[in-house]
């Protein structure tokens, strides 16, 4: 289950791992592109990763949760990490 991975936000897959939604903070990600090119963005300091811890058993682990690109990102990479701001509730 466990090794940092990331996870598409479509239903319930984790639940059997309790997973809680968690931010991360973050200064800028970065995304390898179609053609293994590195591709740098920026956040504010209002904005967060999105990440959920998971449990299994005596292990607990995150991972970032995924979303598809806006369009303008498409042509970069086929999933995006989901981005929230500070004042999100995310559950």
């Amino acid at each position: 289950m466990c090794g940092g991975g990331y996870y598409e936000h479509k239903g319930d897959v984790l639940r059997q791992y309790f997973p809680t939604p968690i931010k991360i903070p973050a200064l800028s990600f970065m995304e390898k592109g179609f053609e293994s090119n590195s591709h740098w963005h920026e956040l504010n300091k209002e904005q967060f990763i999105q990440r959920l811890l998971t449990r299994n058993n005596n292990e607990q682990c995150t991972c970032v949760v995924t979303i598809e690109p806006e369009l303008e990102d498409a042509n970069i990479h086929n999933r995006w990490p989901r981005i929230v701001q500070f004042s999100e509730r995310i559950d």
